[in-house]
């Protein structure tokens, strides 16, 4: 204590006998807190205008402009149970919209002779042990030109299956080709697939249940190669694929007599087109953006967890062959959700460096907690508005959940009281780079 007081006493006496080295000493001081003091300020204000314009972005619809007076080509590519039916009435409703759900389901009948509405999308995109199924070439260029051929109304090249398919017949109301509705329904309402039968035994009721040699076989003999005859089959199963033949070529020929102008013409006299699939991939969309300068993806997706258990509710052919009859279903069904959709936003992200503003990522936990923006998003991103039919169906939906006491949150989080933790779990381990690679703040 005498020391530090003996110390202090020689500081005192220094100051006191050179003032003129204490007046340097503030000086310099006060010039280092002033410039601090600058820098600071500066650097909060840089950091401030940073902070602005990340805000300014995230908030920014990104789009790109349409080429006038052309129609606007839109592709809403989503998964099974990840809230597609739902963003597909804000198309279904509006009076001025082409809206086509689900067509991509019977193309894959026409091209491998399996019955309409057992084309499950995980079987499609996933082999039976849980692997990801590499699409072969001539199924990604099939889909893209399907797709192309009904945005565009060249219906007339478009496969007779998927003018009479499944959704369009027996499942789903069309608003905008209504005319088209009521006019197959009574003509091929009961016979549409009558023609199944004679390939069905052969290629498979669903896709996926004949093995790849046998996927393959009628593949070449449906859809790359129709008239080749196949020595590995015996002469009664190669003339059952030419009957087959006849059964479609003779209902497209009542077709185009009595009802498929009036599809064209709802087609024709709309300038947003829409087709709705869980069925396509990403991989088709590249040709379509590449090709046709008014083309757009919507791309919807959903937390894994909500999905895989609204899935485990599926019953017969609509369950991934996966997933069948397995105690596990749950993250089985994850599994093959996350398969397909990390390898989808993984070319997505590539192609939105090649075609900015071109594709319109959706996250449905977003839409379901704001639905009245993200509805004005969706549109802004088509240079359009949503109609007053689909504004007020919006409304109505929104009653019916506020009456039955539905919320946003109970909608999103639901899993969260259903789900417990050994299963969260895997399927947090079994999605872990959907997770990752998503611009979403998960809860995991």
């Amino acid at each position: 204590m005498f020391a530090m007081r003996s110390k202090a006493c020689f500081v005192c006496k220094v100051l006191v006998r050179n003032p003129r080295f204490v007046l340097k000493c503030a000086v310099v001081l006060s010039t280092f807190v002033f410039a601090v003091f600058t820098l600071s300020a500066g650097f909060r204000e840089n950091c401030k205008g940073q902070e602005d314009d990340l805000s300014e972005t995230s908030n920014t619809l990104v789009t790109s402009p349409f080429v006038p007076g052309e129609p606007k080509l839109v592709v809403l590519l989503s998964y099974q149970r990840s809230g597609s039916s739902f963003v597909s009435d804000w198309f279904n409703t509006n009076p001025e919209v082409f809206f086509s759900f689900e067509p991509v389901d019977s193309l894959y009948s026409a091209m491998y002779g399996t019955r309409q509405n057992q084309n499950v999308p995980s079987d499609i995109n996933n082999y039976n042990n849980g692997t990801i199924r590499q699409l072969p070439d001539v199924e990604i260029e099939a889909v893209a030109d399907f797709l192309r051929q009904y945005l565009t109304c060249d219906t007339d090249s478009m496969p007779t299956q998927t003018l009479l398919n499944f959704y369009t017949i027996a499942s789903y109301f069309h608003q905008s080709a209504a005319d088209y509705t009521y006019c197959i329904r009574p003509v091929f309402g009961d016979v549409y697939q009558s023609c199944e039968q004679f390939v069905a035994y052969i290629c498979g009721s669903r896709f996926g249940e004949k093995d790849e040699d046998i996927q393959k076989l009628c593949l070449r003999r449906l859809w790359t190669n129709k008239n080749e005859l196949n020595r590995s089959l015996s002469v009664g199963r190669d003339s059952d694929f030419d009957r087959y033949q006849k059964c479609v070529a003779d209902m497209r020929q009542k077709l185009n007599v009595q009802c498929l102008p009036l599809l064209a013409k709802s087609c024709r006299n709309r300038t947003i087109r829409v087709i709705k699939t869980v069925r396509a991939t990403m991989a088709s969309m590249q040709p379509l953006l590449e090709t046709i300068p008014n083309f757009r993806v919507i791309h919807l997706v959903r937390d894994p967890r909500a999905v895989a258990l609204s899935r485990r509710k599926f019953r017969g052919h609509v369950v991934g062959l996966y997933a069948w009859n397995n105690s596990d279903t749950i993250s089985r069904e994850a599994r093959l959700y996350c398969n397909t959709v990390v390898r989808d936003i993984k070319i997505r992200k590539e192609l939105e460096r090649t075609y900015p503003g071109k594709i319109y990522p959706l996250m449905f936990e977003e839409l379901a907690s704001n639905t009245t923006l993200y509805l004005s998003n969706v549109y802004e991103f088509l240079d359009a508005k949503p109609s007053t039919l689909t504004k007020r169906w919006l409304m109505t939906e929104e009653r019916k959940n506020s009456a039955k006491n539905i919320t946003s949150f109970k909608i999103v989080d639901n899993w969260q009281n259903e789900l417990s933790f050994r299963t969260n779990k895997e399927v947090v381990e079994n999605c872990k780079e959907f997770y990752r690679i998503t611009e979403h703040k998960w809860t995991l």
